[in-house]
């Protein structure tokens, strides 16, 4: 269920539960909309301090999706078990006695249950966005934690691009010197197609199953990282065992080995193209900088060079929605080899990029 047993420091991301909210309201036409039950853990060393404070954060890269409502909102005493509903605008509202008859009977949108809270809880971002983020503070307690939050969409999707991450206040011996970090984890679920009616259904995502892949790209902008993210994101829905320096349990690594390991093991190797990736490849980069990519590089045109016709064929040249083929490094041949445009990031604008990927060898 994904995205079950994701770790992010004290955080563990949990299967989630999304239900297509049908019928909806007239200013909704030509949309869809989904209401998603939210599952993690908080887990804390016994007779260990709690943290004053903890974050959990679900980012949707998608351009046509946006948060409509979540809850809680704000947690400020100790609350018992709460039943809420929606109403027509897709709003959380208290539900009192009997649901209202805005949905058909046995709609999950008449029936929400949050499970007993204790301050604080608190929504920093969520309606009206493309993040969601709720933050513990004051008593956090460990354990499994519930939210709700309702997704909606432009169009139809099969399944949904998901960013999490999670912060902490981490108490650290000062003498270390060391502060704490964060990577975020993408990850992607199913979206249900239910006939009206139908019973809630707990989503899946696929197990790797496709070949091994290994994304090489420069660490430029936020919007490139993303979309290097979204990338990924499609990938994984499809099976694809994708390994890149974002992805992966948050333990230390030998830098140094890690892509040697990941380039030898790769069916194929994804070279996002990108005006530094390009620089990188003409030895124009400042002195100093994107040391990463230099290093990456270097080594992939070392095993192109002695491998020439092997690597060919498992050097794959992406070009990213906004990007050009004048931004592949030359060494990959980007004007008499075959290089692969993702128009967007849904199975039909990464179609070509797919089937080079999981066409039968």
């Amino acid at each position: 269920m994904s995205p079950n047993g994701i770790s992010a420091g004290l955080v563990t991301f949990r299967g989630w539960q999304i239900d297509r909210l049908f019928p909806l309201p007239a200013e909704y036409a030509g949309e869809t909309a989904y209401l998603i039950r939210v599952n993690y853990e908080l887990e804390l060393e016994p007779g260990a301090p709690p943290p004053s404070w903890v974050e959990v954060e679900f980012r949707f890269p998608e351009l046509d999706h946006a948060v409509v409502d979540v809850t809680p909102r704000r947690v400020l005493e100790p609350v018992r078990e709460t039943g809420y509903q929606l109403d027509p605008k897709l709003n959380f509202v208290r539900r009192n006695g009997e649901a209202a008859g805005w949905w058909p009977h046995g709609s999950p949108a008449g029936s929400i249950e949050l499970p007993p809270m204790a301050p604080t809880v608190e929504c920093l971002s969520g309606p009206g966005s493309t993040v969601v983020r709720w933050r513990h503070s004051v008593t956090v307690l460990a354990g499994a934690h519930t939210a709700y939050l309702v997704l909606r969409t432009r169009s139809e999707h099969a399944d949904v691009a998901v960013i999490g991450a999670a912060r902490f206040a981490a108490q650290i011996d000062p003498v270390l010197r060391l502060r704490p970090g964060s990577r975020p984890d993408p990850f992607t679920v199913a979206l249900p197609v239910e006939t009206p009616g139908a019973p809630a259904s707990l989503v899946t995502a696929p197990r790797p199953t496709g070949p091994h892949v290994f994304v090489s790209y420069a660490w430029e902008s936020p919007e490139h990282l993303a979309a290097v993210d979204r990338l990924c994101a499609r990938l994984m829905a499809h099976g694809v065992d994708v390994q890149f320096d974002r992805a992966g349990p948050p333990r230390r690594r030998n830098w140094e080995l890690w892509p040697n390991q990941q380039l030898r093991n790769a069916a194929f190797i994804l070279v996002i193209a990108s005006p530094a990736y390009r620089a990188a490849g003409e030895g124009l980069l400042p002195e100093n900088t994107h040391h990463g990519i230099r290093s990456e590089y270097d080594r992939i045109t070392d095993l192109h060079h002695r491998y020439r016709d092997e690597y060919t064929r498992r050097i794959l040249p992406v070009v990213l929605p906004g990007r050009s083929n004048e931004e592949i490094p030359l060494s990959f041949l980007p004007n008499i080899a075959t290089y692969y445009t993702v128009a967007d990031y849904t199975p039909d604008g990464a179609a070509e990029l797919l089937e080079a990927i999981l066409a039968p060898r």
